[in-house]
């Protein structure tokens, strides 16, 4: 018979095999050996965006992303935000509600925006509070394509020394972490993806504003640099308070690392410069 396992998913009857606890007859016992599936990945009922490994006998601890829908994942594929060489992530200026910023290709045309989508009214009275004090908020950003629907968004929770920040799809199927690793020394954010390593962005030296991105294995996939405000009509540098960040990336990755890469450029401005401006 099934039973609910500790994490909430369902499992299966797992009384070791040779035992016929609670009269159970040779019969029904053959039967429940033959019901029980072989090992291999099954959705998780207590989390549904994740796979739970059973290893034929029982559920483990050992969890993965689930696969994504084919017509979300085809529709990112095509999307610019997950295609383009060169992305310029160009910070608007600060309104004094809410931070906002407009992603562009290398032709100039703009290809996505991130808006901060606080709901709560404290929220949004504290946003004009110092940029120091403002750190101690939890915010949450939308990331949109061209037509303005959304495809992810990222939660920075109320940091105390070190920012975190949870990625999810816009359906908020959780695809994983991005976290400052230090205080001192250069800057570096640490991707993870359901508790696992996979890659890091990381400063050249501790004044450096050029960024490598390296994926699980330590190969570099991308490069990101912090600018000046670019005028989106030469694609000049021009000296003001809201920077951008230039993103290269040769070739597409691949999920959920792809999705962790996009998010990258404002949560490396919302951990390390925010409150400089």
């Amino acid at each position: 018979m099934a039973s609910v396992s500790r994490n909430g998913a369902r499992a299966l009857d797992t009384t070791p095999v040779g035992r016929t606890g609670g009269g159970q007859t040779p019969r029904a016992l053959r039967s429940r050996i033959m019901s029980t599936p072989p090992a291999g990945w099954y959705p998780d009922q207590a989390r549904p965006q994740l796979l739970r490994w059973w290893d034929g006998l029982a559920w483990t601890d050992h969890t993965r992303p689930g696969e994504q829908p084919p017509q979300q994942a085809q529709a990112q594929r095509a999307n610019p935000l997950y295609t383009e060489p060169m992305l310029i992530v160009s910070q608007r200026a600060w309104s004094g509600l809410a931070a906002a910023y407009d992603v562009f290709d290398q032709h100039q045309q703009q290809v996505g925006s991130v808006n901060q989508v606080d709901k709560s009214g404290a929220a949004k009275a504290l946003r004009f509070l110092s940029s120091s004090a403002r750190g101690f908020l939890t915010k949450r950003y939308e990331v949109r394509d061209a037509q303005g629907q959304p495809l992810l968004t990222i939660e920075q929770p109320a940091k105390t020394f070190k920012s975190k920040f949870t990625v999810s799809r816009a359906d908020g199927t959780l695809i994983g972490d991005i976290e400052q690793r230090n205080l001192v020394g250069k800057a570096r954010l640490a991707f993870s993806v359901n508790g696992a390593a996979a890659g890091e962005l990381a400063a050249e030296s501790w004044a450096s504003r050029n960024f490598a991105v390296t994926d699980e294995h330590g190969r570099q996939v991308a490069t990101v640099a912090k600018r000046h405000a670019f005028d989106k009509t030469s694609l000049k540098e021009v000296f003001t308070t809201d920077d951008s960040y230039v993103m290269e990336r040769p070739q597409p990755l691949s999920e959920p690392f792809g999705s962790l890469v996009v998010a990258t450029a404002l949560c490396l401005d919302a951990a390390f410069y925010e409150q400089q401006e």
